[in-house]
């Protein structure tokens, strides 16, 4: 009995040898290219796993350079090119019988062009281009943007999105990725399925909208537009008109100035150091309201009601409606169940 379980016993290790041993996958480059397009303006770019990384071209040429990695020696693996107007780059792999396999490309673009580029799981990085449109497109990859001027276009299932330093209209739309949009020239519109949204240091409109996910908005000079089914919206240090609507989610504005139009189902409405530049309009069903208004009591009219709660405006209070004040500015307050206080 001891020498069978001797002999087991070296059976198992020589089985754990020879996994080690078939895991250290050995992977050799299987193709490349290395090119040079003139006379292009668009680009079609279609490489699945490989990574890619853009810059500016110092000519009026697309510079194409690119190697695929595998465990599999095959010629099955190719860059397929098409040097027509739009040229297009993609890529041929073998249907089966690898186990790992990756690519990199690096690709210098001129000025004036568009690129349009598809990818599943590589990592996208453009830097330092000048009048470009880029329109990406990935369903797990990556995707990072520092400092371009042009139109950018970013489409991701699952990828964090971080965009820095970017001037001119962006457009971000994830499921489940993060997006992170800092220091940015120009209109800026962001979707999101379940992946938070955060935004700070924008000269331009912002627009947001969101399913279950939450929202920091913060440093916007220009008008700001969020809508979110179940999230919070936080919106800081911004001048601009402010049009919220949530469901099921808070909503908090702090040093903010300009219109105020917020409406909400379930969830409480707070704002601190609030300067409104015209009449506002602060609604919720089952939420509160609780908003500290900088401009003097003279400038406002409030116009409030409720179906059941006390209502409360610069220390004078009343359950269910209160009207007061002479001035140009309407604080319109709206509740159903929820208490309401400005001070």
């Amino acid at each position: 009995m001891r020498l069978k379980n001797i002999y087991c016993i070296v059976l198992l290790l020589l089985s754990f040898s020879f996994i080690s041993v078939n895991s250290q996958t050995v992977v050799s480059k299987v193709a490349s290219i290395d090119t040079l397009l003139s006379n292009i303006q668009v680009l079609d770019l279609d490489i699945q796993f490989c990574k890619i990384d853009i810059t500016q071209s110092t000519t009026n040429s697309f510079s194409i350079k690119g190697t695929l990695m595998s465990d599999k020696l095959s010629e099955e693996y190719k860059f397929v090119l098409s040097n027509s107007n739009p040229a297009t780059l993609s890529l041929k792999t073998p249907a089966s019988g690898w186990q790992s396999h990756h690519g990199e490309l690096v690709l210098e673009v001129p000025k004036n062009v568009v690129v349009n580029i598809k990818t599943t799981s590589g990592l996208v990085h453009a830097s330092d281009l000048n009048q470009t449109t880029l329109n990406i497109s990935t369903r797990s990859g990556n995707v990072d943007l520092t400092t371009i001027n042009g139109t950018v276009s970013v489409e991701s299932a699952s990828g964090v999105i971080r965009s820095s330093n970017v001037a001119g209209d962006l457009q971000v739309k994830t499921k489940s990725g993060a997006q992170f949009i800092d220091k940015h020239v120009g209109k800026v519109n962001c979707e999101s399925t379940e992946g938070d949204i955060t935004i700070s240091d924008i000269a331009g409109g912002v627009k947001t909208e969101s399913t279950v996910a939450n929202q920091t908005i913060q440093r916007v000079q220009g008008n700001i537009h969020s809508k979110a089914v179940n999230g919070n919206i936080k919106i800081s240090d911004s001048n601009g008109n402010i049009e919220v609507v949530t469901f099921a989610g808070g909503i908090k504005l702090y040093k903010t100035t300009g219109i105020a139009n917020l409406q909400s189902t379930i969830g409480d409405q707070v704002g601190g150091r609030i300067e409104l530049t015209g009449s506002s309009l602060f609604k919720t069903t089952e939420g509160k309201i609780k908003m500290q208004i900088e401009n003097s009591t003279d400038l406002l009219t409030f116009d409030l009601q409720s179906t059941s709660a006390y209502i409360q405006a610069r220390g004078t209070s009343k359950k269910k409606k209160l009207k007061m004040g002479k001035g140009s500015i309407v604080v319109q307050g709206m509740s159903t169940t929820g208490g309401q206080v400005y001070n």
